[in-house]
């Protein structure tokens, strides 16, 4: 019985020719359901070997190949929704720390140069406590919203937590990603304008951390978020401007 099976093609690594093209089951959730229908199937005394038997397995295999496809692209649809953070439609911290990764890899196997950034919004507790959560997260959405905007496709922008964010800057350089800091920092003050009650104030600060050989993501973030919080301080200390050099530890 199972010689016919692989002899007619319908087993994957047979190495005869079925009549019709082959289809080739890669997942194997249906595995249960496709041995099931076939010991039916023997049990009601069909052929393997005669044409009908030959057509009804492979119309079998072909209906569980598409099954399974539509299955993948559920997961796969799921695996986008579980990097999202949903308010904000960016990556959250786990979409983020995965992008991150996949940049780190890059860096030790091709030497790409690459930069993470630490984002803090200064003092935006007291926008919640006066205009609520509802007008604090409205602000959140036109921020990242603007800040997307100002970013390449191969870059990545995501949620940390809160009024935390993060962003990758692929093939760049830490001076590079200064200047990036700036650029956002002045184009937030200028757009805030118009974002109504509670971001007329807006400022955000920031840290720096090269991707490189060697460290580790959580290395990487934890850098990022020292030398954030050493511009926090100096900026309360009044020592520095938005125009000010960012203070990092490459």
């Amino acid at each position: 019985m199972w010689q016919n099976i692989y002899n007619i093609g319908l087993i994957p690594g047979s190495r005869k020719i079925a009549p019709v093209k082959r289809v080739n089951i890669c997942v194997v959730w249906h595995h249960g359901e496709f041995m099931g229908k076939m010991f039916h199937m023997l049990k009601a005394d069909q052929s393997l070997t005669g044409e009908a038997g030959v057509q009804d397995l492979q119309a079998l295999v072909a209906d569980l190949s598409a099954r399974n496809s539509a299955l993948l692209e559920k997961v796969r649809r799921l695996e986008v929704l579980c990097d999202q953070d949903a308010a904000l439609q960016i990556l959250n911290r786990r979409g983020l720390t995965a992008a991150l990764q996949r940049s780190l890899v890059d860096c030790e196997r091709h030497g790409i140069v690459s930069a993470f950034i630490y984002i803090d919004l200064d003092n935006f507790k007291p926008v919640n406590d006066r205009y609520g959560h509802a007008r604090g997260d409205h602000i959140l959405k036109k921020l990242a919203e603007h800040i997307r905007k100002r970013l390449r496709c191969s870059d990545h922008f995501g949620r940390l937590g809160g009024d935390e964010f993060g962003i990758i800057l692929s093939h760049a350089t830490c001076d590079q990603a200064e200047l990036k800091i700036h650029e956002l920092a002045r184009s937030v003050a200028i757009a805030t304008a118009g974002w109504g009650p509670g971001a007329e104030n807006l400022s955000f600060s920031a840290g720096v951390s090269e991707i490189r050989a060697g460290r580790t993501v959580r290395r990487i973030m934890e850098m990022a978020d020292k030398n954030m919080y050493r511009n926090k301080a100096r900026k309360s200390r009044g020592t520095q401007s938005r125009s000010d050099k960012v203070h990092m530890t490459t």
